[in-house]
């Protein structure tokens, strides 16, 4: 029997392949320099194995920030092995730095608009 219907839809949000990572195979982790929300997947493309999926009793781990320890033994895997670590971005202040902006550029166009209109009356 599936467990998918209990467990929240992992491709939400901001996901991404975390390219800026360390994988330490002897002690089984993983970790990444990018702000994540959450790891969804990491599959060693080397051994063409699974190493973390959450849906999946046998390949889970702790998970806190970018910091990932692994359930599945790693220990005789190479740390230069290639992985692929799927993860799911922080909504990041991205948002709040495009507003800041698009404030910016409203108030460079009112100046603007009140130079125009000193040099036209000539004030």
């Amino acid at each position: 029997m599936s467990n998918f219907g209990s467990m929240p839809n992992l491709l939400v949000g901001r996901s991404t392949i975390c390219e800026d990572f360390i994988f330490d195979a002897s002690a089984k982790t993983v970790s990444v320099a990018e702000n994540i929300k959450r790891f969804l997947m990491v599959v060693n493309v080397t051994d063409g194995i699974v190493i973390y999926n959450p849906t999946a009793q046998s390949t889970k781990g702790v998970a806190q920030g970018g910091f990932l320890t692994l359930d599945y033994d790693t220990t005789s895997m190479d740390d230069l092995d290639e992985l692929l670590v799927f993860c799911e971005l922080n909504e990041e202040p991205d948002n709040s730095i495009a507003v800041l902006l698009g404030e910016i550029g409203d108030k460079l166009d009112l100046l603007n608009e009140r130079v125009e209109e000193a040099f036209e009356t000539g004030i």
